[in-house]
């Protein structure tokens, strides 16, 4: 369980780790080596503490492994929730699809906010929830009409 200081350091572990981008912004650090790293960028004021993780992914995600991999990162998980905001936005669906859409917008946000204040997606089953939900975020974006048939057939999104 976090105490108050506990919560006090972690933008001073995070200010400091800034430090270990600079020095390797486009290639990173290397994947996985975040907790060799750490104590070669820590102040004196966090030298006493260990710390295996950044306490946020997307600060360890660009420590570990640069800008061009981080942007790549926003962009695949950035698509699909641009998607499912315009699908809310645009209305007209009905409500069960739309309320759907919402509860997986809301997930994702929650998700996305741990992320930042803890190491949420290093344990898989949040990061693989993450991802159904993205999915299904996803799916509810593209629309179904019955065919000739009673065969179902995509329709390309209006966009496309």
């Amino acid at each position: 369980m976090a105490t108050r200081g506990s919560n006090s350091i972690r933008p001073a572990l995070w200010g400091d780790m800034i430090v270990a981008f600079h020095q390797h912004p486009w290639l990173g650090n290397g994947a996985g080596v975040f907790a060799d790293i750490a104590p070669m960028y820590k102040s004196w004021l966090l030298s006493m503490l260990d710390f295996r993780y950044a306490h946020n992914d997307y600060l360890s995600w660009l420590i570990e492994n640069g800008l061009p991999m981080t942007l790549l990162l926003l962009l695949i998980v950035g698509y699909p929730v641009w998607r499912l905001v315009r699908y809310l936005w645009r209305g007209g669906q009905p409500l069960a699809r739309w309320l759907y859409g919402v509860a997986a917008l809301w997930a994702l946000l929650g998700l996305g906010i741990h992320g930042g204040l803890d190491f949420n997606f290093h344990i898989p089953a949040n990061a693989a929830l993450f991802m159904a939900i993205l999915g299904i975020g996803m799916s509810l974006s593209h629309t179904w009409r019955k065919a000739p048939r009673g065969r179902r057939r995509r329709i390309a999104p209006a966009d496309a």
